[in-house]
């Protein structure tokens, strides 16, 4: 991967781009190249073995900062590694990483460095990718249903690129940015997909030929075609599908006389790794020569919206444990011991809940001068910090007996995770901090 390309960081005195650095002030317009990001957000360097070294790092800085509850690590190198994972496996397309997954200003400059595009869905994640260093033209307004307020934000900073799939929208778009360059939203076959959108987004492909025509009625300028399989695709035959639905689309354009279409979204759905039921590889061996065989001109730009396929394996979480209950008295199937985390539903691990995932079991961690046995393990139900019963982590896991004050780290713990964490019970989100692997 080319390591000297230059990014821009844009308005850096507005309160998003200060806080992007996490300093008051930044100067006027900084450039800032991928081998200096870790300069400029005091990246720590993690050594060369880096399974055990991610760990090490991870355990000395919670100690070194004496965390209470949780702190997430984020690798930045780890993002890098995908940008050139994803350029091998997907030459022809262009990825727009999904802010939402992990909307993180290191992650987000990284990756405008590494050449990652932006997938943004409200004004807020635009202007973080801008404040990363991504030009308008490096960002798709991915929104079927956008906020009007959003719209004209993306007109004042000439996002031009946006989603829709209904006639209101094209109302709308007309109205406040007339200039738009529309994207139109299919339907997809996600039934196999662990997130479905398409009981929300995408227009039957039975709706597009009057969409296309009242298009060409406001005289807005359509410029191609997007879908989504869902995220957490499991059945890569559902993009194959969408390909050629997605041709036939760029067809009635053709036959009702607009401009020849230009633009391929192809959605997100991509796993953050090769662990689960389907790998990016196979995804791959499908995806590509569906597009060599439905859209072979490559004047035909594809681009993508991969969120989980970047930040999933970036970030490790560490946990503390903040309270134990042996069970000295149980019944048939109650665990040995009750562990409260530092962490919970609320937090973190709201992706159990909101992305359907569940944790691979930790590593533990501990600090005094005992010897842990790993092979006596005792049936461990693991909550989180909060009053709420629902805020439980495990109802069932293996662990060693561990003390107040020990560590459970996790990995792979970037993709929808502090992105929706909450404050409930005013228990204080992880603490995030970045470092950079060999």
């Amino acid at each position: 991967m080319n390591h000297s390309r230059n990014h821009h960081i844009d308005n850096p005195d507005t309160p998003l781009a200060s806080s992007a650095f996490g300093r008051g002030s930044c100067p006027g317009h900084l450039i800032v190249a991928v081998e200096d990001v870790s300069s400029v957000f005091a990246i720590k360097c993690a050594g060369n073995d880096r399974a055990a070294s991610i760990k090490d790092h991870v355990v000395a800085e919670a100690e070194a900062r004496k965390i209470p509850h949780a702190l997430l690590a984020i690798d930045v190198a780890q993002l890098e590694r995908k940008a050139d994972e994803w350029n091998v496996q997907f030459p022809r397309v262009k990825p727009f990483y999904a802010v939402k997954s992990l909307p993180d200003p290191v992650v987000l400059t990284t990756l405008a460095a590494s050449g990652v595009n932006f997938d943004c869905a409200s004004s807020l994640e635009i202007d973080m990718a801008l404040a990363a260093g991504a030009t308008p033209d490096r960002i798709i307004f991915a929104n079927p249903a956008k906020f009007p307020v959003d719209i004209e934000h993306a007109r004042r900073v000439d996002v031009r690129k946006m989603t829709f799939d209904n006639d209101d929208e094209l109302e709308k778009v007309k109205q406040i940015f007339p200039d738009a360059e529309l994207v139109l939203r299919i339907v997809t076959d996600d039934s196999a997909s662990v997130c479905r959108l398409s009981n929300k987004y995408g227009a039957s492909l039975e709706d597009c030929p009057f969409l296309l025509e009242r298009a060409q009625q406001l005289q807005l300028n359509v410029i191609g075609v997007s879908f989504h399989v869902g995220s957490g695709a499991s059945e890569p035959s559902a993009f194959v599908e969408s390909v050629a639905n997605a041709r036939k689309v760029f067809d009635m354009a053709a036959d009702a006389g607009l401009p020849p279409f230009h633009l391929l979204d192809i959605g997100g759905g991509f796993p953050g790794d090769d662990e689960g039921c389907i790998t990016t590889q196979q995804i791959a061996d499908v995806v590509n020569p569906a597009l060599e065989k439905h859209f072979p001109s490559h004047d035909v730009e594809v681009i993508s919206e991969p969120g989980r396929f970047f930040s999933h394996s970036s970030a490790t979480l560490a946990v503390r444990i903040i309270s134990r209950r042996k069970v000295r008295t149980k019944s048939e199937g109650d665990p040995d011991i009750l562990y409260y985390l530092g962490d919970g539903v609320y937090g973190s691990f709201n992706c159990m809940l909101y992305d359907h995932y569940t944790p691979q079991v930790p590593t533990p961690h501990t600090f005094e001068e005992r010897d842990m046995d790993s092979s006596r393990v005792l049936q461990s139900r693991v909550f989180g910090p909060t009053c709420d019963g629902l805020d439980t982590i495990y109802e069932s896991v293996a662990l060693p007996q561990l003390e107040i004050g020990d560590l459970l780290i996790f990995k792979n713990m970037g993709a929808y995770t502090i992105a929706a964490a909450s404050g409930f019970n005013g228990v204080t989100r992880p603490e995030v901090m970045h470092f950079r692997t060999s």
